[in-house]
């Protein structure tokens, strides 16, 4: 391409040869290096380098002879044994030496049976006390970490039984809370029931008490009038009995001819008053008429004194039966008061066991809560000890403790 070809090249490209000087760069990918991942301790590390140098300064010396002409650092130094220790693991793997990556890792053998004097030399500082101190300490470590691990999850066990036996009790002390309290509350409703059948049974008792004397009054009053009605007649019949002016058959059957007739003393008397079967002697007709009218006019007050006083007596009966039903109605007014204040004290009672049970319920739910967070912060306290121990382990492999 020139300043002459430059427009004819722009316009057709391809009837043009390229300039076989032109050529295009390539970058040259150069192998993967090993990453060091020796996962042996620093002062392990340190130990084989120190076998390696050691080791290759003998072979050096056999091979060359007594005064060789440059050092063996100069072929095998510090340098390349730390390479070897940093990847002794890829290079020693199962137990074998890979010779390929050895020779890569060191750059390449500079003296003739390099590679196998390193091979043996590899090969016999595993074998030595240095490594085998190291493996025992890892396995010290171990299972120091294991009985670690089982006296932790042991420890965690028993803690946790103790958590569950508190919870356990705790449950067994809010039951037993609770059957108490069911207990409490159904002996005070069954007293509260007796005391109510007991007021009710005192007020049934006290009425029929009331009535019963009632009744007794009144058949006491009855009796009496019955007897004061039968001492008139009595005296009637004594007196008449006495002026000779009683009737034949009256004087033959006594008291029951006198109750059994039911007719007043009145009809055996004429108009004047004298006894029709009796005729009165001359000049005594007009004073018997008198004393007969005074008589019956007397027995006439007599019988309407006794009504008056049976009218105020059924007065007061009346006025006593209108108060024993005032108070009647002002007991059973209190009774009904009584029962309502009952009524509304077991209504409070029932809704204070109510929420006596919510509250109850509350609380369980609170204390479930509880106990799951706990068991969450038991459960985490346990992975985070898990990864503690984890951390551990490794850095003890890795020799940072």
């Amino acid at each position: 391409m020139s300043v002459q070809t430059f427009d004819a090249i722009l316009e057709d490209p391809f009837t043009h040869e390229l300039d076989p000087s032109i050529v295009t760069m390539k970058h040259i990918r150069k192998k993967p290096l090993l990453k060091g991942s020796c996962p042996y301790p620093q002062h392990l590390s340190d130990d084989l380098v120190r076998h390696l140098v050691h080791g290759f300064e003998g072979f050096y010396l056999v091979v060359l002879g007594a005064i060789p002409e440059f050092s063996a650092s100069v072929f095998f130094g510090t340098s390349q044994a730390q390479a070897i220790a940093d990847s002794i693991d890829e290079i020693r793997a199962e137990g074998k030496v890979d010779l390929r990556l050895l020779e890569l890792v060191i750059g390449g053998q500079c003296v003739e049976g390099q590679l196998s004097f390193l091979d043996q030399s590899i090969t016999e500082w595993f074998g030595g006390e240095c490594y085998n101190h190291h493996l025992r300490t890892v396995a010290a470590l171990d299972q120091f970490i294991e009985d670690e691990g089982l006296r932790v999850r042991a420890a965690m066990a028993q803690e946790l039984d103790q958590l569950k036996g508190q919870a356990e009790a705790r449950r067994l002390a809010e039951k037993t809370a609770k059957a108490q309290a069911l207990l409490a509350a159904k002996r005070l409703l069954a007293e509260e029931r007796a005391a109510e059948r007991m007021r009710v049974a005192e007020d049934q008792r006290q009425e029929k008490a009331l009535i019963a004397e009632e009744r007794a009054a009144e058949l006491q009053w009855v009796r009496k009038q019955a007897k004061a009605t039968r001492a008139l007649d009595k005296q009637r019949r004594a007196i008449l009995l006495q002026e000779g002016r009683l009737p034949v058959e009256d004087q033959a059957s006594g008291n029951n001819g006198a109750e059994a007739s039911g007719t007043d003393i009145s009809q055996g008397l004429d108009s004047v008053g004298t006894n029709k079967r009796f005729k009165p002697r001359e000049g005594q007709a007009e004073e018997l008429a008198c004393r007969q009218f005074d008589r019956i006019m007397a027995q006439q007050r007599k019988v309407e004194e006794q009504a008056r006083q049976r009218d105020e007596a059924s007065q007061v009966l009346l006025t006593d039966l209108k108060e024993k039903q005032e108070q009647r109605a002002s007991r059973r007014a209190e009774a009904d008061t009584l029962r309502e204040n009952n009524e509304a004290c077991k209504a409070a009672a029932k809704r204070r066991r109510l929420d006596t049970i919510v509250n109850n319920r509350m609380a369980a739910e609170s204390n479930r809560a509880k106990s799951a967070k706990e068991h969450q912060a038991k459960l985490l306290r346990k992975a985070r000890t898990e990864e503690t121990m984890a951390e551990v382990r490794s850095e003890l492999e890795r020799g940072g403790i």
